[in-house]
């Protein structure tokens, strides 16, 4: 497994991706997910502030 910083350039699908379906799980809608224009840019924060924390698990 690899552990990598996101790159919201190249997982913008994918992380966009989990994070509606983490509000569908959690509130069994998306509805207030927002902006996905917002959250790539609170998530490019995120990943300047914390490149560590903000990763991507990929197996092979």
């Amino acid at each position: 497994m690899i552990f990598r910083t996101i790159d919201t350039d190249k997982d913008k699908d994918t992380i966009i991706k989990f994070r509606k379906d983490s509000f569908i799980v959690s509130f069994g809608i998306d509805a207030g997910f927002g902006d996905e224009h917002a959250y790539l840019q609170r998530m490019e924060e995120r990943v300047r502030k914390f490149p560590d924390g903000q990763v991507i698990i990929e197996k092979d």
